[in-house]
């Protein structure tokens, strides 16, 4: 029992010296990568790139370098006499703000840790020393297609430009293009410009004819400014004349309303003394209509009952016309409606008659859609499993020639001991004897030679097959479409066979096969083996 407990307390203290031996290697030979941080480990195993996780690094064998993922900030300024030159031969400054990071791939760490090693580490401007090149004639490419004034309307048009370029560029080392700011764009220092180079010769000009033109608007502008303020003050001027003629108008119109209403009380005064007059009169006067009044309303009283009489007449006659005439409308309306009904069967009649025509006619349509339709899945089921067959057998022959070669590659390397000690006997053969060794040298290599030729026919994508029968042609309708595919399929894959082997061979003699010649020279190949065929 004291032997057992032992055993497990010395079990316990090897684990755990093996832990304490496992944390310490760890912690001394592994690598982690972090956030902002990747690792690429060379030497023993070949190139890796960790970006999320760690590995191990051990001395001698392996070394790691850090690539810093974050990004690399850094600016550039063309003032002065280093300001870029536009289109229209002016000079601008412009300042802009650039912001870098390495690509957050493998490939793009790679790159990165290769082209740029630990410069990444120390900031932007170590990077911009690498780019400054790059960066200058990215924004004076940029800058010459435009004009002064359309860098300033267009600046997001610019700065894609320029972040173009830059970007294309920064791929090569691995790194990608964040952002690009335009930050200021200005007209350059005249000061500063250098009047013997022809470019700023022209440039001056124009701007000397621009400000030229800029000082005539302006005067121009102050000019009609002060004749419309001499206008405002002119029209005031008239206004406050209008305003006194006004005033002495109203003063006028007051002195004659006065002298109008003196007239009016004066003339009242007459007037009351002549209507007391005229009352007296009008009193006499009125006592004679009275009673002529009396017998005159005694006279209407028979004309109006003599009237009424009348009126009565002749609107039983209208009545008597309205009625007969309501008759004939409703006469007139119960034979429209009549008419009206007969031509709403004869429509009803038409339209379906019109809609069985078209019924049949569409029911004819779909029948020989679907007739077409049938036939068309049909002939292409046939093309497909033709295709497929032809495409299984290639692939089966390509497979066993694959064998073919690896079994004769097996067999080469255990013959390799006798043939050291041949080919030390034919160094002393002639020439003869070189060249039929190597004639058989190249037919060892040809299985190897199939299986690469045999490879663009995997690449097919579609295949037309314009068949011509006749005279030099297959049978015609003896062969079919069968006959037709199969005649394509062999002309495609004697192609493919044929191109890689005459290629070696023509670097081989000196004489460079393309396509169109190694196609003709095959086709002259195959006249000449038939033709012993033939005058047989």
């Amino acid at each position: 029992m004291g032997r057992f407990a032992l055993l497990w307390v010395v079990l316990l203290v090897l684990l755990v010296i093996v832990a304490l031996v496992a944390i310490w290697f760890l912690q001394r030979y592994y690598a982690k990568a972090t956030l902002d941080t990747a690792l690429v480990r060379t030497g023993f195993g070949g190139s890796r790139v960790v970006t999320d996780g760690g590995c191990l690094s051990l001395p001698i064998l392996h070394q790691v370098q850090k690539v810093s993922m974050g990004a690399l900030t850094f600016g550039i300024n063309r003032e002065g006499r280093d300001a870029v030159l536009t289109r229209d031969k002016m000079r601008a400054d412009v300042q802009f703000e650039f912001e870098l990071r390495v690509a957050p791939t493998k490939e793009g760490i790679s790159t990165a840790a290769q082209a740029l090693g630990s410069r990444i580490a120390r900031g932007g401007d170590t990077v911009k020393d690498v780019f400054a090149g790059s960066l200058v004639d990215a924004i004076q490419r940029a800058a010459a297609v435009r004009t002064l004034e359309e860098i300033h309307l267009d600046r997001s048009g610019f700065s894609d430009d320029v972040a173009r370029a830059i970007d294309t560029q920064a791929s090569k080392f691995g790194l990608t293009l964040v952002s690009a700011s335009l930050l200021a764009v200005d007209q350059s220092d005249l000061s500063q410009w250098n009047e013997n180079n022809a470019f700023n010769a022209q440039g001056m000009r124009q701007l000397a004819e621009l400000v030229a033109d800029q000082r005539k608007a302006r005067i121009r502008i102050e000019t009609e400014a002060e004749v419309a303020v001499r206008e405002s003050h002119l029209a005031q001027h008239q206004r406050q004349l209008e305003l006194q003629r006004a005033e002495r108008e109203a003063e006028i119109a007051l002195q004659e309303h006065l002298a109008k209403l003196e007239a009016d009380a004066k003339s009242r005064e007459d007037r009351a003394r002549d209507e007391a007059k005229l009352a007296s009169e009008t009193t006499r006067i009125e006592n004679e209509k009275r009673v002529k009044a009396t017998q005159v309303e005694s006279d209407e009283a028979l004309r109006k009952a003599e009237m009424a009489a009348i009126r009565t007449l002749e609107e039983e006659k209208i009545n008597n016309d309205i009625q007969i005439a309501k008759k004939r409308a409703e006469e007139a309306e119960a034979r429209a409606e009549e008419e009206e009904a007969r031509a709403k069967v004869i429509l009803a009649a038409e339209s379906v008659q019109a809609q069985k025509e078209r019924a049949i006619a569409e029911r004819e349509r779909e029948i020989a859609h679907l007739k077409q339709e049938k036939e068309l899945s049909l002939e292409g089921a046939k093309v497909k499993r033709d295709v497929e067959t032809l495409l299984e057998k290639a692939k089966a022959d390509a497979a066993a020639k694959t064998k073919a070669s690896e079994a004769e590659r097996v067999r080469m390397e255990a013959e390799a001991a006798g043939r050291i000690a041949l080919n030390q006997a034919e160094n002393t053969l002639g020439d003869a004897v070189i060249r039929m060794r190597l004639e058989e040298r190249k037919l060892d290599r040809l299985p190897e030679i199939m299986t690469q030729m045999m490879k663009p026919v995997e690449k097919i994508d579609s295949i037309r097959i314009n068949q011509i029968s006749g005279a030099g042609g297959s049978n015609g309708a003896g062969e079919g479409v069968d006959g037709a595919f199969g005649a394509a399929m062999d002309q495609i894959l004697g192609m493919a066979v044929r191109l890689p082997a005459m290629k070696q061979m023509g670097e081989e003699i000196g004489l460079d096969f393309d396509a169109n010649l190694a196609g003709r020279t095959a086709d002259y190949a195959n006249r000449i083996k038939d033709k012993p065929k033939t005058e047989k």
